[in-house]
């Protein structure tokens, strides 16, 4: 009899990646239809959801008639939606399935209990920090030292992140950065509910501007062992807080490396976290030799699964689900079919409306042409790119994972997919004169490329 793992909030991309991985552990899925959907090109999701209503639905629906078991052996979440990987863990508790504690992620999740926690653990890798509450708190540089790095305490694909040299971004940032209505819902009331924290969600984290080199720390804990899969490298559009690439392996010194998994495990074991797969943002400072901790996720960055599977040759989604239903992951290196991957992201630095998109057909051209490759088209036609989330300097509209054998390959099929994938967008009008602008995939990319910037 093959076990059943529930999938809450699943994603367009589990839906496409993890029937044929569950398939191979004989696993059946169920996908949750009530939490399921864009979220991210969603902003009033959060408000829609009723949380304890869906904690008590599930435990119902799936425990056994004896009240003491369950007909499903996992529950998972890879979103970054807020508070999902809580209510993952707390029906997971109450049908006795393995799983955090939903308060440990919670500590997690909350940017300011989550340094706290660093400097109890891991105080050699924390960033200065402090809370601010634009309701209560007052903008004086007497108190604020110039630049730092402003996010908010709880977002989701670095939405509200700025950069702050001086005052008056300071009082901009905070004049234009608010999470969409209803948004934080769902994690205010876990807060609540599981926790003791006297710090709401609707405030910022200022913090000392790191530098070097950004990386993204995959991991999972089965049965209090953490065990690191990946290092993946950030790389971002220079003078800008944007992505452009991830490049799988990351490109750092074997000491940096294990120094980066001495702070996960610590921290991660500290902090107890347990029976999941996490993600660890974390910056390398290359002129100190320094590591310091960005943010903590706890879950997958599941962007980067199929990075992994590319060069390792097994997919994160299978340890994510090998973890749910208590079964130890055995993790591989370098028996992909590539030496490196990258996730390559399309993006401008003006919102545009997507006139229309590439079809399925210009789609499986690329795939055909390289065999692979993952294809995934954010902009919806007919809405502006600002009608999702997205970070505070430009607006991804597309993202493409390849694999080769360098990076300067990579490079070379990034620029023939581009130009394979026929984008069309629409400028807003000119205040003054009224006009837009309808620009083809080529003249997309130069409001990204055409200023020099390079990927």
């Amino acid at each position: 009899m093959s076990r059943k793992i529930l999938v809450m909030c699943p994603t367009e991309r589990e839906l496409r990646s993890l029937p044929p991985l569950a398939e191979k552990l004989g696993v059946e899925l169920d996908f949750d239809t009530v939490t399921g959907g864009g979220f991210v090109k969603d902003f009033g999701f959060g408000k829609r959801l009723n949380v304890p209503e869906i904690i008590e639905a599930k435990v119902a629906q799936y425990k056994n008639s004896s009240g003491d078991g369950s007909s499903i052996d996992g529950v998972v979440a890879s979103v970054g939606f807020p508070g999902m990987t809580a209510i993952t863990a707390e029906i997971a508790r109450r049908l006795h399935l393995p799983g955090p504690d939903p308060a440990v992620i919670l500590r997690c999740d909350h940017k300011y209990y989550c340094r706290r926690a660093q400097e109890e653990y891991v105080p050699d890798a924390v960033a200065s920090y402090r809370l601010f509450n634009p309701s209560s708190d007052t903008v004086s540089d007497s108190n604020l030292r110039y630049p730092f790095f402003m996010k908010p305490v709880k977002s989701i694909l670095s939405y509200g992140a700025h950069r702050i040299d001086n005052r008056e971004q300071f009082e901009q940032a905070l004049a234009t950065t608010s999470m969409p209505e209803g948004f934080l819902e769902p994690i205010k009331w876990l807060i609540k509910e599981f926790t003791e924290f006297e710090e709401e969600t609707d405030q910022f984290i200022l913090e000392e501007l790191l530098t070097g080199m950004q990386v993204s720390l995959e991991g999972f804990v089965f049965e209090g062992e953490v065990t690191v899969m990946a290092i993946v490298e950030a790389v971002l559009i220079p003078g800008t807080l944007s992505f452009i690439r991830w490049h799988y392996p990351a490109r750092v010194p074997e000491e940096i490396h294990q120094k980066m998994t001495d702070v996960a495990r610590d921290f991660m074991t500290g902090v107890g976290f347990d029976n999941a797969p996490f993600n660890m943002e974390l910056m390398y400072n290359p002129q100190t030799g320094s590591v310091s901790i960005i943010e903590v996720n706890t879950k997958l960055a599941n962007q980067f699964c199929d990075l992994i599977e590319k060069v390792d040759g097994y997919n994160p989604f299978t340890v994510m689900m090998q973890v749910a239903i208590g079964d130890k992951p055995e993790i591989r290196r370098g028996e992909g079919p590539y030496n490196v991957a990258t996730s390559c992201v399309f993006r401008v630095f003006e919102d545009m409306k997507a006139l229309s998109v590439p079809s399925k057909k210009d789609i499986d051209a690329v795939t055909s042409r390289f065999p692979d490759s993952i294809i995934e088209v954010l902009a919806v036609p007919g809405k502006y790119l600002s009608e999702q989330f997205q970070d505070t300097e430009s607006y991804r509209y597309a993202l493409a994972n390849i694999g080769a054998s360098s990076y300067d390959e990579i490079e070379e099929r990034f620029a023939e997919i581009k130009q394979m994938l026929p984008f069309i967008m629409e400028r807003r009008a000119d205040k003054a004169s009224g006009d837009s602008a309808i620009l083809d995939s080529a003249e997309v990319e130069l409001d990204l490329f055409g200023s020099g910037i390079s990927g």
